[in-house]
């Protein structure tokens, strides 16, 4: 179990005003698995794990307690086009970080 783990999950969805139905069917599981996961009983798989970050707007890290700086943005629906532009973007981004 990643420590922390299930009061991040639940917080994130509380925070967000999401009911567990509502998660629950976003990210095809049920709401009886999404509970073991907030309760603790249940760690999620990595294709879960992703699908809640998503479902949420934050990155891995958070779930983690890493870096909360960084977000994820689900590009699954992006054409190819606008994955190049969006990378592109984040390319400029970090070069006028520097």
């Amino acid at each position: 179990m990643i420590e922390g783990l299930p009061e991040k999950l639940r917080n994130l969805r509380e925070n967000r005003n999401l009911s567990r139905r509502m998660v629950s069917e976003q990210i095809g599981i049920s709401q009886s698995i999404l509970a073991d996961y907030e309760s603790g009983h249940r760690t999620p798989s990595l294709k879960i794990f992703m699908k809640l970050c998503a479902a949420y707007g934050c990155s891995p890290n958070i779930l983690l307690g890493k870096d909360e700086n960084q977000m994820v943005i689900d590009t699954s629906n992006f054409t190819e086009k606008q994955r190049v532009i969006l990378n592109t973007l984040i390319q400029l981004i970090e070069e006028i970080g520097k």
